[in-house]
């Protein structure tokens, strides 16, 4: 009985705790998105198939306009990469990002409609990202974003500002 438990404790079915005894856990959403993995692996424990559609891509300096968390990296060459994020070819969300191109020269070559963008910095520059920060506001659908998820026009959308910083603390993405 005790390794019968243990086993149902190590796949998350029950939760033991000291003077409560034994409780079931509730089931977890297996469409729940956490914002701390890439889009492409989190589709695939999600079950779906991720899929992206490149919208524009340009490479260029980093300029005074851009995201905040940039603005040490003024002048520094980057990879600006707008795409359409999808689940099962099912609209899931917008991404623009801007990615800094010191550690990663060459990047703006490759076919993002096919390939993870953590996957190339991780496999082929070997850049290993540890830290993610997000600041998660709410917004409204207009005609181009509205026209690109399938949703109506003013919908409700949340949109997610994220920073990426690789082991020595600099910003990647």
């Amino acid at each position: 009985i005790r390794t019968a438990l243990s086993r149902l404790v190590n796949d998350h079915l029950i939760v033991r705790k000291a003077g409560h005894g034994t409780i079931v856990q509730s089931r977890q959403d297996r469409r729940q998105f956490s914002l701390a993995r890439s889009f492409t692996r989190q589709m695939a424990e999600m079950g779906l198939q991720a899929r992206s559609v490149v919208l524009h891509s340009e490479a260029r300096p980093v300029q005074s306009g851009d995201p905040r968390p940039l603005s040490g990296k003024i002048s520094a060459p980057c990879l600006i990469l707008d795409r359409l994020r999808l689940g099962n070819d099912e609209p899931i969300g917008l991404q623009r990002t801007f990615v800094v191109l010191e550690h990663c020269p060459g990047l703006e070559r490759v076919d993002f409609s096919s390939q993870s963008l953590y996957e190339v910095l991780s496999n082929q520059y070997h850049l290993v990202i540890t830290e993610i920060t997000h600041t998660v506001s709410a917004t409204t659908a207009d005609k181009r974003q509205a026209d690109l998820l399938r949703v109506e026009l003013r919908a409700p959308l949340l949109v997610v500002k994220t920073a990426a910083f690789l082991e020595n603390g600099e910003i990647i993405e």
